[in-house]
């Protein structure tokens, strides 16, 4: 069996060390410890076998989980061979191990340590204790390759939702563009009539807020990422008056759309009217489009003591559990027959980040009657929350 069969499963070591007795010793113990031991007699063979600079060892397609380096070795010093392999990116996370039984003074535990080596033991050395530094070596190394293991799946996971962003972006931006323009054509081409341009009037107008509502979005979603407060301009508001806008509007996109508003006192309070008003477009672009086909969307809004509520309700299919969990995410669909653009996947999100801005909260009921969000917002929110 070749060392690399021997190592299949178990921590390979390189053991660097001239002295055959001290190799041979070692050895035993390493092995009886649970690790599979590669030896080198001197430093060029310790750089062949650990592959520094590219060179291939005995060692085959084994990997080198640690190195345990004597100081004093009859062709290179151990310090140069450490500094060399920390210079091959092959061996320059590999934990070293200096172990000496002539440089013992400070001056050399330092010089070890700045050539590179992760820990600096004199001889004699209870090989207990080598080995305990071995294990915690290793456990640190496993600890930092994990936590660059997650940095790079991070830095993938951003890269494919900056990308499905920006295809859902494209997406969603080219259907009130495409209004837009073909309206203005019709506009350019068609004989005047009152109707006619007022309705295609209404659809620019409708469009160019759609795309509005959309790169408003996009801003307090960039600075949600950025961790950037929200500005809010508080003023005087009443939940229904800017639900009954909402509605309008939606009416307005969906014609023969079927939506109630019940107003319940009290419902005023200190809000960002602008931002709010978003909210309840999110929230009704939602229900329009996961809402049973025929059914009314109803709003209400209320509230008691310093508190306000406003929900909309859908008589939809349930949320599936697993896309509830994670819900108010951006670029989260409900569910897996759902339209490819959805708002950008970010309006829920968006409503979330707004109404937390506020100080208030969002949630979600759902089952096989509908589902129902719900925002509960404190009619004044601390004096920090609010810009100047």
């Amino acid at each position: 069996m070749d060392a690399a069969q021997e190592a299949q499963g178990r921590r390979t070591i390189l053991l660097v060390d001239d002295e055959a007795a001290h190799r041979y010793a070692l050895r035993r113990r390493l092995e009886l410890a649970g690790f599979a031991v590669i030896e080198a007699p001197d430093g060029t063979e310790a750089l062949r076998q650990a592959g520094a600079g590219g060179e291939t060892g005995d060692a085959g397609d084994a990997v080198i989980d640690a190195i345990i380096l004597d100081v004093m070795l009859p062709d290179i010093s151990g310090f140069e061979v450490c500094r060399q392999l920390r210079a091959s990116a092959s061996t320059a996370s590999v934990p070293i191990i200096h172990v000496s039984g002539i440089h013992v003074a400070d001056r050399d535990l330092v010089h070890g340590l700045e050539s590179g080596a992760d820990a600096y033991l004199t001889r004699p050395v209870e090989e207990d204790v080598l080995i305990a530094n071995l294990h915690a070596l290793l456990r640190r190394r496993d600890v930092l390759r994990g936590l660059s293991d997650e940095l790079d799946q991070k830095r993938l996971d951003e890269e494919r939702a900056r990308d499905l962003f920006l295809a859902i972006l494209g997406h969603d931006l080219r259907n009130p563009l495409d209004a837009i323009s073909m309206s203005s054509q019709l506009l350019a081409k068609a004989p005047p009539s009152v109707d006619l341009t007022q309705k295609l009037t209404s659809r620019i107008t409708a469009a160019s807020r759609r795309m509005t509502h959309m790169l408003d979005d996009i801003q307090d979603y960039a600075r949600s990422r950025l961790g950037a407060d929200l500005l809010l301009r508080r003023t005087p508001q009443r939940l229904g008056a800017l639900a009954s806008a909402a509605i309008d509007e939606a009416r307005g996109a969906n014609p023969g759309l079927v939506i109630e508003l019940v107003r319940q006192s009290p419902e005023d309070g200190l809000w960002d009217g602008e931002r709010l008003s978003r909210v309840i477009a999110n929230l009704l672009r939602n229900a329009v489009q996961h809402g049973a086909e025929g059914r009314p969307i109803v709003v209400r809004t209320g509230g008691h003591a310093d508190l306000r509520t406003l929900s909309v309700r859908n008589e939809g299919r349930a949320i599936p559990d697993e896309v509830r969990r994670s819900l108010f995410e951006p670029m989260v669909q409900r569910t897996t027959d759902a339209p490819a653009a959805s708002n950008m996947g970010l309006g829920l999100f968006v409503c979330r980040t707004l109404v937390e801005a506020h100080g208030g909260r969002i949630a979600v009921e759902t089952g096989e009657a509908g589902t129902e969000f719900r925002i509960t917002l404190p009619m004044v929110a601390p004096e920090k929350q609010t810009a100047p």
